[in-house]
């Protein structure tokens, strides 16, 4: 019916042109095509980098950290807060030479929001509390907890309660 496959595709690419013409996205024949294209390239250049720079999650700055030398049981006590067991090798230095364990936290700075650490003893505790009013509690408010642990080491007993 469209004899040779080279007619077919030629036949297909017009009225791909053809219909994308009539509904106004593809430009005339005696259109600029290098300035189409730029715009096309640009366009997408565009969306890849505002995609790129907004973000859901802030970048953490850990603003705590508790080392856990003589630890046998931890209490976690969070609000809300992502918690992550990492390598302690895969850290920056000079976390990525310590030989005990390592709890590092990252909060939203406000003076209603505290962490605190008992890690003196074997049993240790380390509590985040958000004392925000409940209507904006979790507004701009974001927590991230790192759990360094060094190569050939034990973990102790660790309970998490939200």
């Amino acid at each position: 019916r469209h004899g040779t496959l080279w007619a077919y595709m030629m036949k297909k690419i017009h009225d791909f042109l053809r219909t994308g013409r009539r509904f106004g996205v593809i430009p005339d024949a005696a259109a600029n095509w290098g300035q189409f294209l730029l715009c096309i390239v640009l366009t997408a250049v565009l969306l890849i980098t505002v995609s790129s720079i907004s973000s859901s999650e802030p970048l953490c700055q850990f603003n705590h950290g508790f080392i856990l030398s003589k630890a046998k049981v931890l209490d976690l006590t969070v609000d809300n807060c992502n918690v992550r067991f990492l390598p302690a090798k895969s850290a920056e230095y000079p976390n990525g030479l310590i030989e005990s364990l390592k709890v590092r936290v990252a909060v939203s700075s406000d003076p209603l929001i505290t962490v605190t650490g008992d890690v003196c003893n074997e049993n240790t505790n380390v509590t985040i509390t958000n004392r925000r009013p409940d209507s904006e509690k979790y507004v701009d408010y974001f927590c991230s907890v790192e759990i360094l642990v060094p190569d050939n080491f034990v973990i102790p007993a660790v309970n998490i309660r939200p």
